[in-house]
């Protein structure tokens, strides 16, 4: 019987080990190493390494990498290694010592630009190599997206399930207790959440904030997007931050009204949930994992539900990016035939049926929509796909100088004496300038879709520019 290898271990002590040539198999002998660091030992055991920086699925997938090492025939010995940082720099710089791992776990908020991993040299094409029964599965040739899962007609990794878009996860007994609904408006959210804070007297708080954990990406940013503001302007190519300034007013009057659980500037987001889930929070912010997390990782004790963003002005004008994930990308220095081994296993109609059905995502293909027992997935129902959420085009990845807009943007609302207006202007150009000299050295392509609508982005015509 094989052993079950997983780790939990920083990215830092997760570079060290890779760039100290430390054996992949742990306390197996390591008699050969092939171009990836893939060992094998004596006994004709081959191991290999994959990388994730998931943690939501952790339960789950400890039992599914034990029985893929049970049970995948090849005598293949699957080492699973979650990040806790700092993921996409340590694949960086493990890959340019040529330590790279086999496999390395992909969705599309992984902060991976694909283009730029190809280029390295650090990923490869998988299309070629599924299976009829993994794509049909999956409906591998409907879950291409350029830029983002394929670079032409190459397929470098395939979203076997999706993560919703976000949600407004409230604390319905809370809701009921005080005599508030689920806010509209952004503006209304702030209404609501003082008129908690207000009843709960030091007891309970409106809202909570992960404020070291991506605030701005668990709510705020899906109530933009759904008002029709985005970071990118598809249509003449360039970044635009401007139109940002109602929802970081707006949004300000949870600090101004002191309205937010003590301390949110500086929780994690475990930290938020566990104070969600003890009943002392009125609403947070996030997607479909969170059924997981609060039905495993902190039980609530109470009823709650998941409603649709509030919007500036309570209109729908844009849609609400889902994210796809599940899928995984292989390396130029793995074992690859083992390493597709592991992909088929984890898109597997029992493994994704199992990983759907407790509630850590969504069905990506119909096929899989339909095997699906939805008595089992309990909450995760309410993040069902909604008619205005879709995938979003992949604008330009560009490294501009100081922070990026979520930090910056986030910033400007919890921070009410900074000024808006000034923050946003250097924003757009920061980004605009990293845009053109990234363009002008060849780094890049600037992305145009004349035809774009905010409602279906993916449905437009892409153009790759070189100018």
């Amino acid at each position: 019987m094989k052993k079950r290898t997983v780790k939990i271990i920083s990215s830092m002590l997760a570079l060290g080990l890779a760039l100290g040539a430390c054996s992949k198999g742990g306390d197996t002998k390591q008699t050969g190493t092939d171009a990836s660091g893939s060992a094998n030992n004596a006994g004709g055991e081959k191991k290999i390494v994959a990388w994730t920086n998931n943690r939501h699925d952790k339960e789950y997938m400890e039992d599914q990498v034990k029985k893929f090492n049970e049970t995948n025939g090849e005598n293949i010995n699957l080492e699973y290694v979650i990040m806790t940082d700092d993921y996409v720099s340590t694949i960086q710089t493990a890959a340019a010592a040529g330590k790279a791992p086999d496999l390395l776990s992909m969705t599309a908020t992984a902060g991976i630009d694909l283009k730029t991993f190809v280029d390295a040299g650090i990923v490869v094409p998988i299309g070629d190599a599924l299976s009829d029964t993994y794509k049909e599965v999956n409906d591998v040739e409907h879950q291409k997206y350029e830029g983002l899962t394929s670079l032409g007609d190459d397929i470098y990794w395939v979203p076997t399930v999706i993560r919703s878009g976000t949600r407004l996860i409230y604390n319905k007994d809370l809701f009921d207790q005080v005599g508030v609904e689920v806010p509209k408006t952004v503006k209304e959210s702030v209404e609501v959440a003082k008129k908690i804070t207000e009843a709960g007297k030091g007891s309970f708080y409106g809202v909570v904030f992960p404020g070291a954990s991506a605030p701005f990406e668990r709510w705020l940013e899906g109530a933009a997007s759904m008002s029709g503001i985005y970071p990118y302007d598809y249509v003449n190519g360039k970044f635009d931050f401007m139109e940002y300034k109602q929802v970081i007013e707006d949004a300000r009057g949870f600090f101004t009204e002191d309205i937010t659980f003590p301390g949110s500037t500086t929780l994690k987001i475990d930290e938020a949930r566990a104070q969600f889930a003890n009943g002392v929070i009125g609403f947070y912010g996030n997607a479909s994992q969170e059924v997981g997390v609060l039905t495993e990782q902190f039980p609530a004790k109470f009823d709650w539900c998941a409603a649709s963003n509030p919007t500036v002005d309570g209109e729908i004008k844009g849609a609400l990016p889902m994210t796809l994930q599940g899928g995984w990308l292989v390396t130029k220095t793995a074992d690859y035939d083992s390493a597709i081994k592991a992909i088929e296993f984890f898109g597997s109609e029992d493994h994704v049926k199992g990983y759907l059905e407790r509630g850590y995502g969504l069905a990506c293909s119909d096929y899989m929509d339909s095997k699906v027992d939805k008595s089992k997935i309990g909450k995760l129902a309410e993040f069902s796909k909604q008619d205005y959420e879709s995938v979003y085009p992949l604008f330009p990845q560009v490294s501009p100088t100081g922070d990026n807009y979520r930090t910056t943007i986030w910033n400007l609302i919890a921070n009410v004496d900074m000024n808006i207006e000034d923050g946003l202007k250097d924003l757009t150009n920061r980004y605009n300038e990293a845009l053109d000299k990234e363009v002008k050295m060849g780094k890049i392509k600037r992305l145009v879709i004349k035809d774009y609508d905010p409602l279906h982005p993916s449905d437009g015509t892409f153009e790759y520019l070189s100018e």
